[in-house]
């Protein structure tokens, strides 16, 4: 009987350990899958976030090719005569200038 006692108190033993084996195995597999669904969560912000900035950069660059074309434009012969005619009042000598009155 004595045998007995020790084989069963054994299994009892073997059966224990696997249980707590079992459970480790479980908590881990837990941990894991949250820290999958987190990553997943941060990974879409990021893909958001890129996305903006990408837009972002798309309308940077029509502004940039934009002030470009006006810097360029600037440098024109035809610029210079609408701003000495707009903001200086001045004109050609053989040119007449006709104004509305009560302006």
């Amino acid at each position: 009987m004595r045998a007995d006692a020790k084989r069963k108190k054994l299994i009892r033993k073997r059966r224990r350990a696997l249980w707590m084996l079992f459970a480790v195995v479980i908590v881990f597999c837990g941990i894991l899958s949250y820290n999958k669904i987190q990553l997943k969560q941060k990974s879409n912000t990021y893909q958001e976030q890129l996305k903006e900035l990408n837009q972002h950069l798309k309308d940077e660059e029509k502004r940039k090719d934009d002030l470009e074309a006006y810097k360029a434009y600037t440098q024109t012969q035809k610029y210079v005569e609408e701003e000495a005619r707009d903001k200086l009042g001045l004109a050609y000598p053989d040119e007449i200038i006709f104004e509305a009155e009560g302006e």
